[in-house]
């Protein structure tokens, strides 16, 4: 069990899930040192303390908490870190194999790793020949396979959660990037989301006609993340269901 109480942030974390259980696409806003990166760490199952002290610790408890077992097993929650991006070289190229190589970790970390070897060889076939390559066509359409086999050949339900995103959603992704991002949902409708992280609203950060697909994909769905004290006054004056 992870060091960081059960509850954590649970006004949040429910209709997170709820999201997430019905495959839609949304944005999680929140000041800076608010705690997002920690609701990530959280979510993922990523405790630093935890996963130092405990032999035996799994790291899908909190997914399978929000969203029960047997569906939680057919949905890979992939953390996308843009800290990891270098903005001076070819940035498309950069992004489509941070995607790929994300998926590859979610692989990785996955418990059933016997029913899932022939995927995970074939996604690190995949990444490698983007590597090699470094074109950004490439990249982009062999993400794009990797996506359609995981989905519609595996059943497995791919929700992307976009960490530390202002920088890319602002200025950094050329607008066709936004159009593909929807193309590759579009063809998994329901079976791929996306989670963006940010400091602030996307309408401000960028104009929505800019990348208007993209918007409307998102935009209907927002989450606020106080501070731990805003929380916890809005818990106290709330009712709070049993945690299990």
């Amino acid at each position: 069990m992870s060091t960081i109480p059960s509850h954590y942030r649970e006004e949040v974390l429910k209709p997170f899930f709820n999201y997430v259980k019905s495959g839609e696409s949304f944005y999680l806003i929140g000041a800076p040192s608010v705690g997002k990166t920690r609701l990530v760490d959280f979510v993922m199952g990523d405790d630093p303390d935890a996963l130092w002290a405990g032999e035996d610790y799994d790291r899908d408890w909190v997914k399978k908490k929000y969203l029960g077992e047997d569906i939680a097993t057919k949905i890979w929650l992939v953390r996308v870190d843009m800290n990891n991006m270098q903005y001076d070289t070819d940035w498309r190229f950069q992004f489509y194999e941070l995607l790929l190589n994300s998926i590859l970790l979610t692989c990785n970390r996955n418990s059933s790793m016997e029913k899932i070897e022939p995927l995970k060889q074939e996604l690190a076939g995949l990444d490698s020949q983007v590597i090699q390559s470094k074109d950004a066509l490439m990249a982009h359409r062999l993400f794009g396979m990797a996506v359609n086999m995981i989905c519609q050949l595996y059943g497995i339900r791919l929700c992307f959660l976009f960490d530390e995103f202002d920088k890319t959603y602002g200025t950094a992704m050329p607008h066709e990037t936004f159009a593909q991002l929807r193309a590759i949902r579009d063809a998994n409708k329901y079976r791929l989301s996306y989670v963006l992280f940010l400091r602030g609203l996307p309408e401000k950060l960028r104009d929505p006609l800019e990348n208007e697909g993209f918007f409307e994909l998102i935009s209907r769905n927002m989450l606020g993340l106080g501070t731990l004290f805003q929380a916890g006054c809005a818990a106290h004056h709330q009712p709070v269901g049993k945690t299990p």
